[in-house]
C-alpha cells in the first residue's frame, strides 16, 4: 500500500466550477484518501472557485483563448504543473489533457486514467476540418494505448472506442448526486418564473450548433401559452440571445448564462418539461447520453428528446416522455403540445422518478472504486 498519502491530479481544460462530472471525481478521490489537485484553464467568463472544496483547485493562465496555440500552451503549462506535483495518479479528462498526462507517466510513473467525456475526434468542431481532425486522431492513436484505464460517458461511445482500439472503456454516466431532501426546491415566484404557464427548460454548459436550441426557440412562436428557459453557455449562446430578443415572442424565451449547480437545480425542479434535442449530425452527438437528461429525471420531469440510440434505450426502459422525429420548429411545437397534454403525463413523471432511482451516482461510482483499487495494487 502507499507509505504516504497518495496524490492525484485531475486535469481538465473546461470550466472547473460547472463540470459536475469532474467535481464528483475529485470528491470521490478525497473520500478514498487522496490529496487531490484539480487543475484547469483560466477563462474570462469562468465562475469563481469554491473555497470550501475539500481539494486544491488551480486555473492555469495562458496567453491564448483559442486555436492551436491555446492547446499547445495549456499542455506545456500543465506538464510543468504535473512536474512540480509528481502525482501517483492522473485523471486526464478528454484528449486535450492526455499528452501532458502521459508525460507524467513516462517521467514519474504516474498511473493515468483517461476519462473521455465525448467521442472526441467526432465532435462537430472537427467534422469539416480534416487537417485538425487528423492531428487530434494522430495524438489519440499514439497516446490512448499508453493509458492504464479508460472511462467514458455512454455505452455507445465505449463500444465505438473498443471497436477502434481493442481497449476496454468503462462507462460512468453523467448522473447527478442524489438530492432527496428537497433543499433545492424554490417557489416559482422566488425565481421570477411565471406561476400559471407551462415552463420548458433546456440546460447545458455546451449549447453549441446542432443541439436544437435555435429550432426550439422558433417553435415557441407556435406555443403562446408556454415559457422557455434556456440556461447555460456555449458556442450558440449569442445566436440564442439574438433569436430570443424578438419582441413578438413577448419575453417567453428567457436566457440565463451559466449558474451554480444549486441554482440550476432550483430552475429545473420548477419546470414542467425537460428538453434534449441534439441532432445526430455527427457521431459524438449520435452516441451521446446528455448530462441534462439525468437532471430532468431527478426533478421528475417528463422529457422531449431526439431519437438517438442512448435516449431510445432509456425511454424504452423508462417511458418518461416523447420523441421528436425531425427538427422542424412546427413539429417540435406539436410534440411539446402532445407531451404537455398527454393522457399518460403522470405516468411519465413517475417513470422519470423511477429512472432517477436506478441511475444514481452511488451506482456509477462503483466503476471508479474498482479502478482505484487497481491503482493502489499497482503502487504496492
Amino acid at each position: 500500500m502507499f507509505t504516504t498519502k497518495p496524490v492525484a491530479c485531475v486535469v481538465v481544460i473546461s470550466d472547473l466550477v460547472t463540470d459536475q462530472r469532474v467535481l464528483k471525481t475529485c470528491n470521490l478521490l478525497v473520500k478514498q484518501g487522496y490529496t487531490v489537485h484539480l487543475i484547469g484553464r483560466e477563462t474570462p467568463q469562468a465562475l469563481p472557485l469554491n473555497t470550501t472544496w475539500p481539494f486544491n483547485a488551480k486555473r492555469i493562465k495562458i496567453p491564448f483563448s483559442k486555436g492551436p496555440l491555446m492547446y499547445i500552451c495549456f499542455a506545456w503549462a500543465l506538464a510543468l504543473h504535473l512536474q512540480r506535483i509528481k502525482p501517483q495518479l492522473v485523471i486526464a479528462n478528454d484528449l486535450d489533457t492526455l499528452w501532458p498526462s502521459i508525460i507524467a507517466k513516462r517521467k514519474w510513473g504516474s498511473y493515468v486514467i483517461y476519462d473521455s467525456h465525448e467521442y472526441f475526434c467526432e465532435v462537430p468542431e472537427l467534422q469539416h476540418r480534416p487537417f485538425k481532425k487528423a492531428i487530434w486522431k494522430m495524438l489519440e492513436r499514439r497516446l490512448i494505448h499508453k493509458t492504464d484505464a479508460r472511462i467514458t460517458v455512454s455505452d455507445s461511445i465505449a463500444k465505438a472506442y473498443a471497436a477502434e482500439y481493442n481497449l476496454t472503456f468503462n462507462v460512468v454516466r453523467n448522473v447527478p448526486e442524489s438530492n432527496t431532501d428537497g433543499a433545492h426546491l424554490m417557489p416559482r415566484a422566488a425565481l421570477g418564473m411565471p406561476e400559471n404557464q407551462t415552463i420548458l427548460i433546456l440546460q447545458g454548459s455546451g449549447i453549441n450548433p446542432g443541439r436544437g436550441a435555435e429550432e426550439l426557440i422558433k417553435a415557441m412562436y407556435e406555443l403562446p401559452e408556454m415559457v422557455l428557459y434556456i440556461i447555460g453557455s456555449g458556442d450558440s449562446w449569442q445566436n440564442i440571445l439574438n433569436l430570443a430578443s424578438d419582441k413578438t415572442l413577448k419575453n417567453r424565451v428567457r436566457c440565463i448564462s451559466r449558474i451554480s449547480k444549486t441554482e440550476l437545480q432550483s430552475y429545473t425542479a420548477a419546470a414542467d418539461i425537460g428538453i434534449s434535442i441534439d441532432k445526430p449530425t455527427n457521431l459524438n452527438y449520435k452516441y451521446s447520453l446528455p448530462n441534462k437528461i439525468f437532471d430532468y429525471l431527478q426533478a421528475g420531469l417528463p422529457v422531449l428528446v431526439s431519437r438517438i440510440p442512448e435516449l431510445e434505450n432509456l425511454l424504452n426502459e423508462f417511458p418518461c416522455g416523447v420523441f421528436i422525429e425531425n427538427h422542424n420548429p412546427r413539429h417540435i411545437a406539436e410534440q411539446i403540445k402532445i407531451l404537455a397534454h398527454h393522457p399518460n403525463l403522470d405516468q411519465f413523471k413517475m417513470q422519470s422518478k423511477r429512472a432517477a432511482q436506478k441511475y444514481t451516482w452511488n451506482t456509477e461510482q462503483e466503476v471508479w472504486l474498482k479502478l482505484l483499487s487497481a491503482v493502489k495494487y499497482n503502487n504496492m
